[in-house]
């Protein structure tokens, strides 16, 4: 059985299992791949607990076929944005609407009638914001208890915002029905357990949220757009 493990650095690792004739053994081996992880997409991988969003553009610059590969989702624009580093005023410290680390996880939707899935090849990727320590009320009866976190998303987040946090996977996946007409549309009906991701899925997800709204240009005339919106409504 072999590995794809995804360290801090960033270092990818193959790890391998042989078998030892001499001594009658199985060992493990790791072979570092970091400058070729365009070869590995479609291998299971696990992300380390140390790894940070930086470590994912970081990895692209050490195997520049990856940015290629992932053109569509403005990777060169993302990775020019990413090299200037953390943002100045960047300060992964609690705060009740600060973000922690960053999440890749999955919804599965079900239409029960038809037996029919969605696409579930694409990950999710969002914000976990830390675990309150007082009840947050957001106003217009939002209110968030103690001990919970909040879930956010980061398309509109500048990346040099983002290098900083970690990133984690949530195997825990929830189905939830997608049939228009069932009683119980949009609901959870059930959790699993995803086993395992691959390299592919990891960095086509993050640079898909990323990019949702196109390149950093983009992205932020767009955040100004709806701050204005946001202004005026508060102005009325």
């Amino acid at each position: 059985m072999s590995e794809l493990i995804l360290k801090s650095g960033p270092t990818l690792l193959w790890r391998q299992r042989e078998y030892d004739s001499v001594t009658d053994e199985e060992r493990y081996i790791d072979l570092d791949v970091t400058t070729v992880a365009h070869e590995y997409l479609f291998e299971s991988a696990t992300i380390d607990k140390d790894v940070l969003l930086s470590d994912i553009f970081k990895l692209l610059d050490a195997a520049p076929i990856l940015t290629a590969i992932l053109r569509r989702d403005f990777s060169n624009e993302l990775l020019v944005e990413a090299r200037k580093g953390v943002a100045p005023d960047f300060k992964h410290a609690y705060s009740p609407e600060g973000i922690e680390f960053l999440e890749l996880y999955q919804c599965w939707h079900l239409n029960t009638a038809t037996r029919e899935y969605e696409p579930v090849h694409r990950l999710d990727f969002h914000g976990i914001g830390y675990e309150l320590r007082e009840d947050l009320n957001h106003g217009h009866g939002c209110i968030y208890s103690a001990g919970t976190r909040i879930h956010c998303s980061v398309s509109m987040t500048p990346v040099r915002e983002l290098l900083a946090l970690p990133i984690r996977f949530n195997p825990v996946v929830s189905i939830c029905e997608n049939g228009l007409s069932a009683k119980k549309y949009a609901q959870e009906l059930e959790k699993v357990q995803l086993t395992g991701i691959n390299l592919g899925q990891i960095l086509h997800s993050i640079f898909w949220e990323l990019s949702w709204y196109g390149g950093p240009e983009k992205q932020s005339q767009m955040r100004a757009r709806l701050q204005a919106h946001v202004t005026d409504i508060k102005s009325k």
